[in-house]
C-alpha cells in the first residue's frame, strides 16, 4: 500500500500486468524487493540500457563482474516487461531494447576480459601497430536489433590482421579473450545467467577456430562459404569490442552477401534449408512453433531476406539487418507489393509480440506456446484477447498468409505461356506451339532440323539457324545435371511464345540473344523456367521493344525491373530531386575513383531509363510526363558530369583564387531544355562563364588563366558524357548552339554571350533560346541567364520579318530533311510534325513576348501551348487540339525510339488528325509554307 499499488493506480495496473505476464518478473521482484520501488516511482520506464551503463558495471572487484552481470541484466529485464505490458514501449522498442541490454552486457565482458589478461602479458598489436582487440559481430535477431526477451545471442568473434611474425601469439590471445567473454556471460548460477551464446556461425562451424583475423574472413567466405552463410549475414552487425574492424569486415563481405547481379539461385538454398527445416518440424513435432512452423517468423524472414539477397547488390536501402526496415525498402521500390508487405509486416509484429510473451512467462528461450491452459489464458489476456481461443483464431490467421505468400514464392509454377495482349490470332493452339516448338529444340541439340515443325510455327529459316546455333551454345550445353532441364523446358517455351506474334522471326532471334547472354548464369534460366508470369514480362517487352530488349541482351542486370511488377518510376518530369539524390547516394561509395563513378553514372542511366521505357509500354503515364521524365534523367546526369569535371579540374589545375563560385554554366537546348527528351536522344548543351573570373589564375601547381581553365572544365564534361562504355556513351553531345556555332570558341564569357545575342544572333538562334534552361553550375549566372534569356526574348520584333525567316528557316530544314512519302509521316520533320509545332510556339513568344511577357515562363511545348492559349494567342479549344496534337505525335515518336525505328510512322487516323490540328494553327499565323 505505501508504494501505492492498492486500487487503480498506474504502478498498480502494471504490476499486476506484469504478474499476469511473468512467472520470472515475480521471482525476481521476490528476491530483491528493492527493484519494486523502481515501478512505483515509475523510473522503470526511463531505465533502458545505455552504452555509459559499461562503466559503472566495470566498477568494484574484477572477480565479481559476472555477478554484477546478472543482476544488472535481471534489473534491465524486469523493465523490459514493465515497458512491454504497460504499453510505454512499442515491440520495435522492446526488441531494441533487449538487443542493447546485450550490446552492453557484451562490451562490459570484453573490456574487463581485456583488462585482466593485460595484467599477466603484452596485449599483441595489428600491422599499425594499434593494441589488436576482438570484433564482436552480432547476427541473427542480435544483428537486427530485434533479439526475443530469452534469446541466445549469435555472435562471430574476429580481429585485424596481426603484426607480421605474431599471428600465432595473436590467434591464441583473440582465443582467450573470446572464451572468457562466453564463459563470463554464460556461466549459471542460483542468478541464473547473462546469455547463452551461440558461436556456430562462424567459419567451418563447432570445428573452427574461435576467432579469425581478417584475411582469413575473407579467404573462407571467398572460397568456402555457402549459401546459407549469405542469409546469416545478411543481419550481421557491429555490435561490441573493436566496433570498427568488425565494420570493415562486414562491408568487404558485403560482395559475398548481396551480388551486383540477380542472384535467383537463392530461391533453390532457399528451398534446400527450409526442406531441412520442416523435416526437424515434423520430426520433433513441432507444426505450432511461432519460429519455425508453417506460417511463423522463420518464413517471414525468409521472404524479406530473399528479396536482399536477390536484389541488395544493386539497391543499397535493402542491404540493412533489420527485417522491418528491408520489408519497408522492398515495399518502397516495389519488390514486394504493399498489400503484402502490409500482412507480412502485421504477422511478424504479432508473431513476435507473441513469441516475446511465451518467453517473458518463464525466461526460457521457447516459441511454442505453453500447454498448460492457464498459462495460455494469461498470455492471450496479458495481450488484450478475452481468452486464447481469440488468440489462437488470430494466430491461425495470420499464419496461413504468411504460408500462402511463402508457398507462391518458393514453390515453382508449371503453367504453360500464353500469348501476350500483342500476340496475333493463330491458327495454331496453344498447345500445338508448345510441341511443336520441343520438336524443333530438340532436333536442333542433335545438330539437326525440324522444318516441318517449324512451318507450323511460322518460323523462317533465318529463326532455325538461329534455335540452332543457340543449341550449340557451349556455356547452355554446359549447364549442371541441375540446370538442364530447366534450359530444355524454358527454350521451347519462348520459340512457341515468338511464334504468337506477328513479327515471329525478330522477336525469337531476340529471344534467343537473351538466353545467350544469360546461358552462364542459370539463376536467371530458373527464374524464367519456373515463374511463367515474369517469363510472359519478357516475351511482351521483347515482342513490343527493340530498344529495351537490347538493353537488357547487353545488361541482364535489367531483367530485374521485368521480373518485379513496379507501379511507375515515381518520377516527376518537372520535378528531379529525388533523381539527383538516388544518384549522390549511389556516386557515395566511388570516391575519387573515376572508373567506378563512370560504371555508377553508365549503371544509374540504364536503370532509370530502363524503367521509364516500361512505365511509357505499360501506359501509366502521359508521353509528355514520359519526356519530361527522360529530360530529368538526362539533367540529372549532366549536372553530374559537370561536378566531376570540376572535381577533375581542381585536381589537375587548382581553383581560381578568391574566387567561392563554381563560375560555369551549363544550358540545355533543345528537346533537353524543352524537358521533352526521347529515348536514345542526344544533348544539345551551351556553356557561359563569369566574365569578372577570366583574368584570374589557379591556385594548383599547374596553374591556368580562368578562360582556360573553364575551357578545361567544358572539355571534361562532355568528356564524362560521350566517354564510350559497354553500353556506349551516357549521351551523344551537341554544341553548335553556341554563338558563331562550330567555328566559334566553346565556351563564351556570360558578356560575349550577351553581346551575340543582342547584335548578332540569326532569327534561329532566338528561336532555340526559347527552348533554353540552366542545367548545373553557377547560381549566380543561372539567374542573370535566366533574366537575359527574358530581355532577348521579349525585344519588340517586326512580326512580318519574323514570319518570313521562320517560314524560309522551315521550308529549308524540310527540303533538307523530312523522310516523310505518301503513307509515312516524319514525326519530327513531317510537315504538320512536331518541328512545325516548336516554330509555331516559337514564332508566338518572339513576336509577342513583348506585350505578354509570361510567354517566357516555360521552355516545355505544352506550357507554351497553355500560356500562349492565356495570352490570348490562341483560341481555347485550339489550344485543346494543340495540346492532344502533341500528345499523340510525341507519343508515336516515342514508340519508334522505343523499337529502335526511325521516327516515321505510318498515317493513322490519330496521326493524320494531329497533322491537321498543327498545319490549320500554322495557316492562321501565316506560317504556311509556299506550295
Amino acid at each position: 500500500d505505501a508504494l501505492g499499488w492498492q486500487g487503480d493506480t498506474a504502478s498498480g495496473r502494471v504490476l499486476r500486468a506484469s504478474l499476469l505476464a511473468s512467472d520470472y518478473a515475480f521471482e525476481q521482484w521476490r528476491r530483491r524487493p528493492e527493484l519494486l520501488a523502481r515501478i512505483a516511482g515509475g523510473r522503470d520506464a526511463e531505465a533502458r540500457p545505455r552504452a555509459g551503463d559499461t562503466a559503472q558495471l566495470l566498477e568494484g572487484a574484477p572477480g565479481d563482474l559476472g555477478a554484477r552481470l546478472r543482476r544488472y541484466r535481471h534489473a534491465q529485464s524486469l523493465g523490459l516487461i514493465t515497458r512491454d505490458v504497460g504499453n510505454v514501449a512499442s515491440l520495435e522498442q522492446t526488441l531494441s531494447d533487449s538487443s542493447r541490454l546485450a550490446e552492453v552486457c557484451l562490451e562490459t565482458a570484453i573490456a574487463g576480459v581485456e583488462a585482466a589478461l593485460a595484467l599477466r602479458r603484452e596485449p599483441p598489436r595489428d600491422r599499425d601497430g594499434r593494441t589488436l582487440r576482438l570484433a564482436v559481430i552480432g547476427m541473427g535477431k542480435l544483428g537486427g536489433e530485434e533479439l526475443n526477451f530469452s534469446s541466445d545471442i549469435d555472435l562471430v568473434f574476429a580481429y585485424a590482421d596481426p603484426a607480421h611474425g605474431t599471428a600465432e601469439e595473436a590467434e591464441a590471445a583473440m582465443a582467450r579473450v573470446g572464451q572468457r567473454v562466453v564463459n563470463l556471460l554464460s556461466a549459471n548460477d542460483a542468478d541464473g545467467f547473462v546469455h547463452r551464446v551461440d558461436l556456430r556461425l562462424r567459419p567451418f562451424g563447432t570445428v573452427g577456430r574461435l576467432a579469425l583475423p581478417q584475411s582469413a574472413m575473407e579467404q573462407y567466405y571467398q572460397r568456402d562459404g555457402r549459401d546459407w552463410e549469405r542469409y546469416a549475414w545478411v543481419k550481421a552487425r557491429s555490435v561490441a569490442g573493436d566496433r570498427a574492424q568488425a565494420a570493415r569486415l562486414i562491408a568487404t563481405l558485403k560482395p559475398f552477401v548481396f551480388r551486383r547481379y540477380l542472384d535467383y539461385a537463392a530461391i533453390d538454398s532457399l528451398r534446400e534449408m527450409k526442406t531441412l527445416i520442416d523435416a526437424e518440424v515434423a520430426r520433433a513435432d513441432r507444426q505450432d512453433d511461432l519460429k519455425l512452423g508453417p506460417g511463423g517468423i522463420r518464413e517471414i524472414e525468409f521472404l524479406v531476406q530473399l528479396t536482399q539477397l536477390t536484389r541488395g547488390g544493386r539497391e543499397p536501402s535493402l542491404a540493412v539487418p533489420g527485417l522491418l526496415p528491408a520489408l519497408a525498402a522492398a515495399q518502397a521500390m516495389g519488390a514486394i507489393p504493399r498489400p503484402l508487405a502490409d500482412a507480412l509486416s502485421d504477422a511478424y509484429r504479432l508473431l513476435r509480440q507473441v513469441e516475446n510473451r511465451v518467453q517473458m512467462l518463464k525466461d526460457e528461450q521457447t516459441h511454442r506456446l505453453p500447454e498448460d491452459s492457464v498459462l495460455r489464458a494469461r498470455i492471450a489476456r496479458g495481450l488484450g484477447f478475452k481468452h486464447f481461443d481469440s488468440l489462437a483464431l488470430r494466430l491461425a490467421e495470420v499464419r496461413e498468409r504468411v504460408a500462402n505468400a511463402f508457398a507462391d514464392t518458393l514453390v515453382p509454377t508449371r503453367r504453360r505461356p500464353t500469348a501476350s495482349a500483342t500476340a496475333r490470332a493463330s491458327a495454331t493452339s496453344g498447345d500445338d506451339r508448345v510441341r511443336h516448338a520441343s520438336a524443333v529444340w530438340q532436333r536442333a541439340g542433335v545438330g539437326e532440323r525440324d522444318s516441318g515443325a517449324a512451318r507450323a510455327l511460322g518460323l523462317d529459316e533465318g529463326a532455325e539457324e538461329a534455335i540452332t546455333s543457340l543449341a550449340g551454345n557451349s556455356a547452355l550445353r554446359g549447364l549442371s545435371d541441375r540446370h538442364a532441364p530447366r534450359r530444355d523446358r524454358l527454350v521451347p517455351a519462348l520459340i512457341a511464345a515468338a511464334s504468337g506474334h506477328e513479327e515471329a522471326g525478330a522477336v525469337l532471334q531476340r529471344l534467343v540473344a537473351l538466353v545467350r547472354a544469360i546461358a552462364g548464369r542459370p539463376s536467371y534460366i530458373a527464374l524464367l523456367d519456373e515463374q511463367p508470369g515474369a517469363r510472359g514480362r519478357v516475351i511482351d517487352v521483347f515482342a513490343r521493344s527493340g530498344f529495351l530488349a537490347d538493353q537488357v541482351i547487353a545488361h541482364p542486370l535489367l531483367l530485374d525491373d521485368l521480373f518485379v511488377k513496379r507501379e511507375g518510376t515515381g518520377l516527376d518530369g518537372n520535378d528531379s530531386a529525388s533523381l539527383h539524390a538516388a544518384l549522390a547516394e549511389k556516386l557515395l561509395p566511388a570516391g575519387d575513383d573515376a572508373e567506378e563513378t563512370l560504371a555508377i553514372l553508365h549503371e544509374f542511366k540504364l536503370a532509370q531509363q530502363f524503367r521509364i521505357g516500361l512505365d511509357w509500354l505499360a501506359r501509366t503515364h502521359t508521353a509528355d510526363a514520359i519526356a519530361g521524365q527522360l529530360a530529368a534523367l538526362a539533367s540529372t546526369l549532366a549536372a553530374a558530369a559537370h561536378a566531376q569535371a570540376f572535381a577533375d579540374t581542381c585536381r589537375q589545375h587548382g581553383s581560381l583564387e578568391a574566387a567561392n563560385r563554381d563560375g560555369l554554366l551549363m544550358i540545355g537546348y533543345g528537346s533537353l531544355g524543352a524537358s521533352e527528351l526521347g529515348f536514345a536522344s542526344d544533348l544539345d548543351l551551351v556553356f557561359i562563364y563569369e566574365t569578372a573570373m577570366a583574368n584570374a589564375c589557379t591556385d594548383g601547381a599547374r596553374s591556368l588563366e580562368g578562360a582556360r581553365w573553364f575551357a578545361r572544365r567544358v572539355q571534361r564534361s562532355v568528356h564524362w558524357l560521350t566517354t564510350p562504355m559497354r553500353a556506349g556513351a551516357l549521351y551523344a553531345v551537341d554544341v553548335r548552339l553556341r554563338p558563331d556555332g562550330g567555328k566559334g570558341l566553346l565556351v563564351s564569357s556570360f558578356e560575349g554571350f550577351a553581346e551575340y545575342q543582342r547584335a548578332r544572333a540569326w532569327t534561329w538562334e532566338l528561336q532555340a533560346l526559347v527552348r533554353a534552361r540552366p542545367l548545373a553550375g553557377d547560381a549566380q549566372l543561372h539567374r542573370r541567364f535566366t533574366d537575359l534569356r527574358r530581355e532577348l526574348l521579349c525585344v519588340p520584333r517586326d512580326a512580318g520579318k519574323v514570319r518570313g525567316e521562320v517560314v524560309e528557316m522551315r521550308t529549308r530544314w524540310r527540303r533538307e530533311l523530312d523522310r516523310s512519302d505518301s503513307a509515312h509521316l516524319d514525326l519530327k520533320q513531317g510537315l504538320g510534325g512536331l518541328v512545325d509545332l516548336e516554330f509555331l510556339l516559337q514564332y508566338l513568344v518572339l513576336v509577342h513576348a513583348a506585350e505578354h511577357p509570361g510567354l517566357t515562363a516555360s521552355t516545355r511545348t505544352r506550357d507554351l501551348i497553355s500560356l500562349a492559349g492565356s495570352a490570348g494567342l490562341i483560341d481555347r479549344k485550339d489550344a485543346e487540339a494543340l495540346a492532344h496534337a502533341h500528345e499523340t505525335l510525341l507519343g508515336a515518336s516515342l514508340d519508334c525510339t522505343l523499337d529502335a525505328r526511325p521516327r516515321r510512322t505510318l498515317r493513322t487516323p490519330d496521326v493524320t488528325a494531329a497533322v491537321a490540328v498543327i498545319r490549320a494553327a500554322l495557316a492562321r499565323h501565316g506560317l504556311s509554307e509556299p506550295d
